[in-house]
């Protein structure tokens, strides 16, 4: 992994100022393979790892793998459900 320096704005009320603080963000180098990895997983996240290793050119086991570190890394951060809206008769849901 490499890092990358960036800022935070920080806003003091009790003295009405505006701190700018740096600080170290940990970046993750992703190779064709894991952004194969990911494109697959983005369009269906519910396959078998046998089915996205077979898709990216791994064997299974490598595979899980890599999806392991991922989701260590916090590259995958969850994986949800998309709901037809008509399927279960809700209009626009606003949040």
């Amino acid at each position: 992994m490499g890092q990358a320096e960036t800022t935070c704005l920080l806003f003091d009320e009790m003295a009405n100022k505006e701190y700018l603080i740096p600080f170290m963000i940990n970046l993750m180098k992703l190779d064709s393979t894991d952004i194969r990895i990911l494109d697959v997983l983005q369009r269906d996240a519910e396959q078998q790892v046998a089915q996205i290793a077979e898709q990216v050119g791994l064997s299974a086991t490598p595979c899980w793998r890599r999806i392991q570190r991922l989701k260590a890394a916090g590259v995958i951060t969850r994986q949800v459900a998309l709901v037809d809206p008509q399927k279960v008769n809700v209009g626009v849901t606003v949040f």
